[in-house]
């Protein structure tokens, strides 16, 4: 696989180029490690000497979650985790949905989204959004934004029973309909006031690649997931 030029691989992990400036640990992960498997997540965090992760029990919903060290051991039924605490790992986990990396450099705060269409209709990475600025007073045109792999519109076949909620993500080819699920998003955060140059994507579509990353849409119930998973660092040599 080709990777964009703006993405970095070393060995499981996929790192966006332009975030390894930042005082962060961010990244994606491939198909070589099933990390729906909590032994590989053990090992994940052992092999990064990861002390705290929260990962969310993830519904398809517009709930966001806001973490910290005094609820970590709660359980978040939410598809939206935001933090401003250094060194507590929060992450997402993923098939097809995208996992949306969130980063506010002036407040210091950070938030990770996985966007299916379910929570994509309901909104997930707005809410995500307005509850950092409620909460750490972010600004959106400061945020950084990343696109993690997910089903792209060359591959995301619906029913119409969909278009009414997608309408203007839709495109028709040879009678069947396919979602632009990043595109949706990518309204989201513009209606926002998000800047068009603080947002990458990984380019990466899970079905077109699925020898590389899972697809719940190609490999049914079966397939694991990767992590997308970002981490609010001590200092920029941490």
């Amino acid at each position: 696989m080709k990777e964009r030029e703006y993405l970095v691989r070393d060995g499981n992990f996929y790192y966006f180029r332009k975030w390894l400036n930042f005082p962060l640990l961010a990244f994606f992960t491939s198909r070589k490690i099933d990390f729906s498997q909590k032994r590989n997540l053990k090992l994940l965090c052992k092999k990064l000497n990861i002390k705290n992760l929260i990962l969310p029990i993830q519904k398809h919903s517009s709930k966001v979650s806001i973490v910290n060290f005094k609820n970590k051991g709660k359980k978040f039924f939410s598809d939206a985790l935001i933090t401003k605490e250094l060194n507590l790992a929060i992450g997402v986990l993923t098939a097809d949905c995208f996992s949306i990396f969130l980063y506010d450099p002036l407040h210091r705060a950070i938030g990770i989204v996985h966007a299916g269409w379910r929570g994509t209709r309901e909104e997930i990475v707005k809410n995500t959004i307005i509850k950092m600025k409620e909460e750490f007073s972010t600004n959106p045109s400061d945020l950084q934004i990343a696109f993690g792999p997910g089903i792209r519109e060359c591959c995301y076949e619906i029913k119409e029973d969909l278009r009414e909620y997608f309408s203007g993500y839709i495109q028709e080819r040879e009678g069947k309909l396919y979602l632009d699920l990043k595109r949706a998003n990518l309204e989201q955060l513009y209606s926002l006031g998000v800047k068009k140059e603080n947002i990458l994507d990984s380019g990466i579509c899970t079905v077109c690649q699925n020898s590389y990353f899972f697809s719940y849409r190609k490999e049914g119930e079966k397939t694991g997931r990767i992590i997308s998973l970002i981490m609010l660092k001590n200092n920029y040599e941490d």
